[in-house]
């Protein structure tokens, strides 16, 4: 049957259906085709990023968008709690780069690449179907954010921990007549920080920078003076026992009525509310009068190597430790049976070091050693420094031992010998312990990847800095965190030890070598940013007018190296270290005029800071 009869036999509403038909679909296809071809290598329409419209942009002009809207959320959002109020900016800066941090970071370019990606990573239909649902309703992201939550959290809980109250639950006391008396509970005030951190998250993800303003939660006493019946009785039956002796070796206290009268409040017992000796109280006693004749802290011997002779410096201590919480619920007890001495709760901490076995750690000859320089440091700095060498030197790494920098500097504060650098946060400076201690991290860290130990923990800073030079080797910390760590994997020990020579610090690690091959590459540096304009902020800490530049700029930059450790068995263990750098723009302080007003930030200077010089190495 030829065509032409084919046709004259379907019936005519067939034929123009069909044709109808056709013509939709090669119009679709034409409209397809057109919409393809105009927002090719472009943002679909309907994509937005906290409410920005990018559609038809390209990823190029999508980011800058994304970063004129990035630098005005980098200025902070003023977190509120009655007359405090906290900036929390992008960065916290100071005149010693080892304190300064990023609090956050708006991911521009990634942002960007995702809105780009809409209607064209998935399969054909995923594609279409996303493509036609943010042309017909939209597509609203969000920032792409990266934040430093432990550093947000400090500066919270320093701003605002001081309006926190502990609830207090309903007490007994005794008035002049030795009258018993109930008092009334106190509800307790608390902030939830967690919540407070995710809030401030979602609106920079969103570019909101209005205040927030805080609500702290209101945490209720868990006995409540309404709960409490006549517990008189009970109270003279306790105000009538013998005195309790405490004890430890040839050391008592006798605990005689009038103080455990000031021990008594309502507790819970058996599901009753009745009068017992409260363990806040007694730990509160142990701290004032039993602790401090009690407790010894251990003292590590430190050893020092001299012609190759190993010697100890610092002779090491046992030390021991009263157990408050154990020995409060021991005396507690004794509200509730007829025992009257109570021996304290002594826990004994060793010396884990001893001079018989000095001689028998195997620290026969360096295995690796790590440098780096100072050189153009403060006073200040090079105080802390030397201070941070000297906490390190002599210490002695027991076979398998995790070594943690933070926990081997101790307390960094003034009362360990430690000095001040200012430290600018929001529009604020003050001063903060600690500067200049990075430079122990990053020189411990040189010595270990040079001995081929492995590192457990480790961070670069937030950007480049001319100390820590070439870039990719540095390691950061910061009390809680970051940490520095890495494990003592010999089958001997390892002893540390400093030394100076000039401007430059050494840390040289003993031991023994146990055939280990280590091959150290040198770091690749790439994908240059360039900074930011200089930023100003004023402040009342400097004279009207007086300017203060605290940062010079720097350019962002990636950087990694790998290690590779042949062990003498033929292991090998390679690791790479990668490094990330965020521009840092130039920071001066200015001394505002003085008036009624707050100092305000501002970028004033609309021309890129030329970054510090530094040896790059592009790829």
């Amino acid at each position: 049957m030829s065509k032409n009869l084919l046709f004259k036999k379907l019936p005519n509403w067939l034929i123009i259906g069909g044709a109808i038909f056709s013509i939709l679909i090669f119009l679709s296809l034409l409209g397809y085709g057109i919409f393809e071809f105009l927002y090719n290598g472009k943002v679909y329409p309907g994509v937005r990023v906290a409410g920005l419209n990018l559609s038809g942009l390209s990823e190029v002009e999508a980011t800058k968008v994304l970063e004129e809207k990035a630098l005005m959320v980098e200025k902070g959002l003023v977190v509120e709690y009655s007359d405090t109020s906290l900036l929390i900016s992008g960065e916290i800066s100071s005149l010693d780069p080892d304190l300064d941090a990023r609090l956050f970071d708006l991911n521009t370019k990634e942002t960007a690449m995702r809105a780009y990606a809409i209607g064209r990573e998935k399969s054909f239909s995923s594609n279409l179907a996303e493509k036609v649902d943010s042309f017909l309703r939209g597509r609203e992201m969000i920032f792409i954010v990266s934040t430093n939550r432990i550093r947000i959290l400090k500066e919270l809980e320093e701003s605002f921990s001081p309006y926190e109250e502990v609830p207090v639950n309903a007490g007994i006391v005794f008035n002049e007549d030795e009258e018993i008396n109930i008092t009334e509970e106190v509800n307790g005030l608390a902030f939830a920080y967690d919540e407070i951190i995710t809030e401030i998250v979602n609106r920079l993800e969103n570019a909101q920078t209005d205040n927030l303003l805080l609500q702290p939660q209101v945490i209720y006493p868990e006995i409540r003076k309404d709960q409490i019946g006549d517990i008189s009785l009970l109270v003279e039956e306790l105000l009538a026992k013998e005195a309790v002796t405490l004890k430890h070796e040839n050391l008592t206290w006798k605990i005689e009525k009038s103080l455990t009268k000031n021990w008594l409040e309502p507790g819970m017992v058996n599901g009753q509310i009745v009068p017992v000796y409260g363990q806040t109280k007694i730990i509160d006693f142990l701290e004032k009068e039993v602790a401090p004749k009690i407790d010894k802290e251990p003292v590590e011997a430190k050893l020092n190597i001299d012609n190759g002779k190993v010697s100890i410096w610092q002779a090491g201590r046992d030390g021991a430790m009263l157990n408050r919480e154990v020995t409060a619920d021991n005396l507690a007890a004794t509200a509730f049976d007829h025992q009257e001495v109570v021996e304290a709760t002594v826990e004994a901490v060793a010396n884990t070091v001893t001079s018989q076995s000095a001689e028998e750690l195997g620290l026969r000859e360096i295995i690796g050693t790590g440098s780096s320089s100072f050189a153009g440091s403060p006073a200040n700095r090079r105080h802390n420094i030397k201070i941070g060498a000297d906490a390190l030197n002599g210490i002695l790494l027991k076979p398998g031992e995790e070594f943690s920098l933070l926990k081997a500097l101790g307390e960094i504060s003034g009362r360990t010998g430690y000095k001040t650098e200012l430290v600018i946060k929001g529009n604020r400076t003050i001063p903060e312990y600690g500067g200049g201690l990075c430079q122990i991290g990053t020189t411990i860290f040189r010595s270990t990847f040079n001995t081929g130990l492995p590192v457990t923990q480790r961070r670069n800073h937030s950007y480049r800095v001319s100390y820590y030079e070439p870039a990719g080797t540095d390691a950061t910390i910061y009390n809680p965190a970051p940490d520095y760590r890495f494990v003592n994997d010999t089958q001997n020990h390892v002893l540390i030890q400093a030394r100076f020579e000039g401007d430059t610090l050494h840390f040289d690690l003993w031991g023994t070598k146990d055939g280990r091959k280590v091959e150290v590459t040198d770091p690749v540096i790439y994908n240059i940013v360039q900074p930011k304009a200089t930023k100003i902020i004023e402040t009342f800490d400097l004279p009207e007018g007086q300017r203060e530049c605290t940062e010079r700029a720097h350019a962002g930059a990636d950087a990694y190296f790998d290690t590779t450790v042949t062990y003498a068995d033929g292991t090998v263990r390679q690791k790479r270290f990668t490094s990330h750098y965020v521009p840092w723009q130039a920071v001066c302080l200015v001394g505002a005029k003085r008036q009624t007003e707050e100092p305000k930030e501002e970028v004033i200077n609309n021309e890129p800071e030329q970054p510090e010089e530094q040896n790059e190495n592009p790829i």
